[in-house]
Protein backbone atom coordinates (compact mmCIF):
# COMPACT_ATOMS: atom_id res chain seq x y z
CA UNK A 1 0.00 0.00 0.00
CA UNK A 2 1.41 3.28 -1.08
CA UNK A 3 2.07 5.47 1.83
CA UNK A 4 -0.05 9.14 1.65
CA UNK A 5 2.13 12.34 1.34
CA UNK A 6 1.50 16.08 1.81
CA UNK A 7 4.39 18.27 -0.16
CA UNK A 8 6.62 15.38 -0.31
CA UNK A 9 6.48 14.17 3.49
CA UNK A 10 4.47 11.48 4.71
CA UNK A 11 1.28 12.05 6.20
CA UNK A 12 2.03 11.91 9.55
CA UNK A 13 5.60 14.04 9.39
CA UNK A 14 3.57 16.87 7.77
CA UNK A 15 0.79 16.97 10.53
CA UNK A 16 3.06 17.12 13.28
CA UNK A 17 5.52 19.68 12.16
CA UNK A 18 2.26 21.59 11.03
CA UNK A 19 1.59 21.61 14.66
CA UNK A 20 4.75 22.48 15.79
CA UNK A 21 5.22 25.52 13.43
CA UNK A 22 1.49 27.05 12.26
CA UNK A 23 3.66 28.21 8.70
CA UNK A 24 3.78 25.14 7.86
CA UNK A 25 0.27 24.30 8.17
CA UNK A 26 -0.68 26.91 5.92
CA UNK A 27 1.54 26.30 3.18
CA UNK A 28 0.59 22.10 3.14
CA UNK A 29 -3.18 23.69 2.93
CA UNK A 30 -2.47 26.63 -0.01
CA UNK A 31 -0.05 24.19 -2.08
CA UNK A 32 -1.71 20.51 -1.95
CA UNK A 33 -5.39 22.18 -1.62
CA UNK A 34 -6.54 20.32 -4.59
CA UNK A 35 -5.19 17.29 -3.55
CA UNK A 36 -6.18 16.79 -0.05
CA UNK A 37 -8.99 14.70 1.22
CA UNK A 38 -11.35 16.24 3.08
CA UNK A 39 -10.26 14.43 6.20
CA UNK A 40 -6.46 15.72 5.71
CA UNK A 41 -8.10 19.29 5.46
CA UNK A 42 -10.01 18.58 8.71
CA UNK A 43 -6.68 17.84 9.84
CA UNK A 44 -5.20 20.97 8.88
CA UNK A 45 -8.02 22.86 9.48
CA UNK A 46 -7.64 22.06 13.67
CA UNK A 47 -4.35 23.10 13.71
CA UNK A 48 -5.58 26.52 12.89
CA UNK A 49 -8.32 25.86 15.35
CA UNK A 50 -5.86 24.66 17.88
CA UNK A 51 -3.47 27.87 17.50
CA UNK A 52 -6.79 30.19 17.62
CA UNK A 53 -7.61 28.44 21.10
CA UNK A 54 -3.90 28.99 22.34
CA UNK A 55 -3.73 32.61 21.66
CA UNK A 56 -6.94 33.72 22.20
CA UNK A 57 -6.83 31.63 25.49
CA UNK A 58 -2.84 33.28 26.35
CA UNK A 59 -3.87 37.14 25.66
CA UNK A 60 -7.18 36.45 28.12
CA UNK A 61 -5.06 34.94 30.72
CA UNK A 62 -2.33 37.65 30.10
CA UNK A 63 -5.01 40.85 31.17
CA UNK A 64 -6.35 38.53 34.11
CA UNK A 65 -2.86 38.07 35.37
CA UNK A 66 -2.08 41.88 34.72
CA UNK A 67 -5.40 43.01 36.70
CA UNK A 68 -4.81 40.45 39.21
CA UNK A 69 -1.22 41.39 40.05
CA UNK A 70 -1.97 44.93 39.98
CA UNK A 71 -5.27 44.86 42.54
CA UNK A 72 -3.68 42.07 44.72
CA UNK A 73 -0.17 41.99 44.02
CA UNK A 74 2.38 39.47 42.49
CA UNK A 75 1.66 36.63 44.87
CA UNK A 76 -0.93 35.10 42.47
CA UNK A 77 0.50 36.40 39.34
CA UNK A 78 2.51 32.97 38.71
CA UNK A 79 -0.85 30.96 38.95
CA UNK A 80 -1.51 32.31 35.48
CA UNK A 81 2.03 31.73 34.10
CA UNK A 82 1.23 27.92 34.94
CA UNK A 83 -1.88 28.03 33.59
CA UNK A 84 -0.63 29.87 30.50
CA UNK A 85 1.69 27.33 29.96
CA UNK A 86 -0.37 24.46 30.30
CA UNK A 87 -2.06 26.05 27.44
CA UNK A 88 0.64 25.73 25.20
CA UNK A 89 1.43 22.16 26.61
CA UNK A 90 -1.72 21.46 24.73
CA UNK A 91 -0.26 21.91 21.21
CA UNK A 92 2.70 19.92 22.32
CA UNK A 93 0.80 17.42 23.10
CA UNK A 94 -1.23 17.63 19.87
CA UNK A 95 2.13 17.34 18.07
CA UNK A 96 3.82 14.36 19.66
CA UNK A 97 -0.09 12.48 18.95
CA UNK A 98 0.65 13.47 15.34
CA UNK A 99 3.87 12.36 14.66
CA UNK A 100 2.78 8.98 16.27
CA UNK A 101 -0.56 8.23 15.20
CA UNK A 102 -1.26 8.70 11.41
CA UNK A 103 -4.69 9.23 12.08
CA UNK A 104 -4.88 11.59 14.73
CA UNK A 105 -7.70 13.90 15.67
CA UNK A 106 -7.50 16.70 18.29
CA UNK A 107 -10.84 15.90 20.17
CA UNK A 108 -12.31 19.55 20.08
CA UNK A 109 -10.31 21.37 17.88
CA UNK A 110 -10.85 18.72 15.34
CA UNK A 111 -15.21 18.97 15.46
CA UNK A 112 -14.69 22.56 14.95
CA UNK A 113 -12.66 22.37 12.17
CA UNK A 114 -15.68 20.66 10.18
CA UNK A 115 -17.25 23.80 10.50
CA UNK A 116 -14.74 25.62 8.23
CA UNK A 117 -14.20 22.60 5.77
CA UNK A 118 -16.74 21.96 3.29
CA UNK A 119 -17.65 19.20 1.31
CA UNK A 120 -17.00 18.84 -2.12
CA UNK A 121 -18.84 21.16 -4.49
CA UNK A 122 -21.75 18.73 -5.83
CA UNK A 123 -22.98 19.34 -9.54
CA UNK A 124 -26.25 21.38 -9.70
CA UNK A 125 -29.20 19.52 -11.00
CA UNK A 126 -30.59 20.96 -14.26
CA UNK A 127 -34.27 21.54 -14.11
CA UNK A 128 -35.95 20.62 -17.43
CA UNK A 129 -37.39 23.52 -18.95
CA UNK A 130 -40.86 23.25 -19.48
CA UNK A 131 -42.38 23.65 -23.26
CA UNK A 132 -43.63 27.17 -23.46
CA UNK A 133 -45.36 26.82 -26.82
CA UNK A 134 -47.76 24.16 -25.13
CA UNK A 135 -49.17 27.22 -22.71
CA UNK A 136 -49.57 29.76 -25.20
CA UNK A 137 -51.67 27.33 -27.38
CA UNK A 138 -55.03 27.26 -24.96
Amino acid sequence: MEEKKILGMPRNVCLGLSWLTLVLGIVALAVEHEKLEKEEKRQLVSVFVGYGFAITAWIIISIVQAIITSAVGPELGWIFSIIGFLVWCVLLVCMIFAFVKDDFKAPVFYNIAGNFVKDGEEPKEEKAEEPAEENKEE
